[in-house]
């Protein structure tokens, strides 16, 4: 299964071409163990971890934390609740939350752990890597020097709030963008909440 991850006028869309292998996503809450059915499951959990309603946008369903600077953005309709939306919320929820791959052929948890984003797999036929592409460039991100130019092109700043991480802030938003010092673990879900806070910018592509 190959595709684009595109954020295009304020839409999330996977432009894919068919595949044998699709794989659905489904959001956990790890505490509890309860799946993320719908947006009041997900306002419940979230209100329980301090977050709070943000009215920013009329056409999104956003939550904001005080003494942060992360916003939640996420599609009024919950069907529209796609994998690059939890995964924005795994990062900005440090061990509370997990995505898990519902398919037979391969499974997995994607786990945010003491700072370290991992995912405990079983093996499988249909496994596909990721790359993130700056689209009008078209250049792959193939290091962070590479990326870090594009971010700060793009408005970006180094933020220094976690030593263990490569943070970057953009000024007049709350997006904060953090990463994993070693390159060798940026991974699919670093790349999407890339192209959540860079509309039009990125993409992400299956090799």
């Amino acid at each position: 299964m190959s595709g684009v991850w595109v954020f295009k006028n304020g839409v999330v869309r996977l432009v894919e071409n068919g595949g044998d292998c699709p794989r659905r996503k489904v959001m956990v809450h790890v505490a509890s163990g309860e799946a993320i059915t719908s947006y009041s499951v997900l306002e419940r959990i979230l209100f329980s971890l301090g977050w709070e309603r943000y009215y920013d946008d009329p056409e999104l369903l956003q939550f904001h934390k005080r003494s942060t600077v992360h916003l939640i953005s996420l599609p009024r309709d919950f069907n529209k609740f796609k994998s690059i939306h939890m995964y924005d919320i795994v990062v900005k929820n440090r061990n509370e939350f997990e995505v898990r791959d519902t398919t037979t052929r391969m499974s997995g948890v994607w786990v945010f752990k003491n700072g370290v984003v991992r995912l405990v797999e079983n093996a499988g036929e249909c496994h596909s890597k990721k790359m993130l592409i700056h689209v009008a460039s078209n250049e792959v991100m193939a290091s962070y020097a590479v990326l870090e130019r594009k971010l700060l092109q793009l408005g970006w700043e180094r933020y220094y709030d976690d030593p263990d991480l490569l943070q970057y802030h953009k000024r007049s938003t709350v997006h904060l963008i953090s990463l994993p010092k070693d390159f060798n673990k940026f991974k699919s879900m670093h790349m999407y909440d890339i192209v959540v806070k860079n509309r039009n910018e990125f993409e992400v592509r299956d090799l």
